[in-house]
């Protein structure tokens, strides 16, 4: 069975029932009481710290906070950075790649930076943002994105938002917080791919080119990819049909490819399909593109590529071709940077694909 938490923070156990598949923690002021480890629902949990780790008076809607006024916040549980071990765990049944994802209240407005932080055991591996530029009254933060762009509340109340996937040597996960932050929702789900790209889908800001565009990448070690996608919108999805292709830039080879569609899986930002299993060679260059349209599918400008795996593969910049379906040939840009941020995938188990990119309201 695929592992899966998703977790509500709040003040008392019966403020509100949570949806099938959820569970709770619990905070009150200036007292952790699920301190770890709390076994619920079959999961194993809690803070670490029983000082600084409280609730907000009731941070929500429910109160008219001047923090956040939206409903789905209603419940969060704060935490004080005056000690470095103000943290929540979450123990993982094993080792492997799981995709995370954490939704917090903007902290106290007295506070102008600060950082939540994951940990892999005792290892920093990902560490994003929370300061006050990143915020705004009336709404919450996804700060698996490195901004606050896509923490926007869906109409069906749930949210779009980005995640970071990452593979665990170790079996805890840990969420430190640098400054006051009130932590709402986390939910993690064990993945059945591992993907060169960890965090998505970034902002969708062109879509002023036809034609195929991408990036150019090297592999650091033998990748075997058996899937392909391409970013969405965090908003407004994906409208269009588009061909993925990976070429071999020493013969200008196309090597792979498949087409993403808008009934495609969607798999943690990204629109995925299988394509003809191969090897990507280590120390071989290639490039990825995809098919764009004029007036179509919004598409990222030449930015840095979020967080890709680089034990997978280095990034040397952008590609493009007018000429639809041929090698890109023509190419530039910073290193780290491409065009639309394409994602490779390896298979890496059995467990069924889990998208992230709607998630189901919660109500803490």
């Amino acid at each position: 069975m695929t592992f899966e938490a998703r977790i509500n923070f709040r003040e008392t156990a019966g403020h509100v029932a949570d949806h099938a598949g959820e569970t709770y923690c619990l905070g009150s002021d200036y007292l952790s009481t699920d301190a770890y480890p709390v076994s619920r629902d079959g999961l194993t949990f809690g803070h670490e710290d029983s000082g600084g780790v409280y609730t907000t008076a009731r941070q929500g809607s429910d109160l008219g906070s001047p923090y956040n006024a939206d409903p789905n916040t209603a419940g969060s549980v704060r935490y004080n950075s005056g000690n470095f071990f103000d943290s929540f765990r979450l123990d993982l049944p094993h080792t492997g790649v799981f995709a995370i994802r954490i939704i917090a209240a903007r902290p106290d407005l007295g506070f102008t930076d600060g950082y939540f932080r994951l940990y892999d055991g005792e290892t920093l591996v990902y560490s994003v943002p929370t300061t006050l530029a990143n915020h705004t009254v009336g709404n919450v933060t996804d700060i698996m994105g490195r901004q606050v762009h896509h923490a926007t509340a869906s109409a069906s109340g749930g949210f779009n938002g980005s995640v970071y996937v990452h593979d665990f040597a170790s079996t805890t996960l840990r969420l430190i917080a640098t400054t006051d932050d009130y932590l709402s929702y986390v939910q993690v789900i064990e993945q059945a791919f591992r993907p060169a790209i960890k965090v998505g889908p970034p902002d969708a800001n062109r879509n002023d080119f036809g034609g195929d565009v991408g990036y150019r990448f090297t592999p650091v070690r033998d990748i075997r990819v058996t899937h392909l996608g391409r970013p969405t919108d965090a908003s407004a999805c994906m409208s269009q049909d588009h061909e993925i292709m990976v070429w071999r830039d020493s013969d200008a080879a196309q090597v792979a490819s498949c087409t993403v569609t808008p009934a495609s899986t969607l798999l943690n930002g990204h629109y995925i399909e299988p394509c003809t299993p191969v090897t990507l060679t280590a120390g071989t260059a290639y490039r990825v593109s995809s098919s764009e349209f004029v007036g179509g599918d919004s598409w990222i400008n030449d930015y840095a590529v979020a967080d890709f795996d680089a034990s997978m593969m280095s990034i040397a910049g952008r590609c493009y071709s007018v000429t639809p379906g041929s090698f890109p040939s023509a190419a530039g840009g910073a290193a780290g940077s491409g065009y639309v941020h394409q994602n490779l995938y390896e298979t890496i188990g059995g467990a069924a694909p889990s998208s992230l990119l709607k998630m189901m309201v919660h109500h803490g």
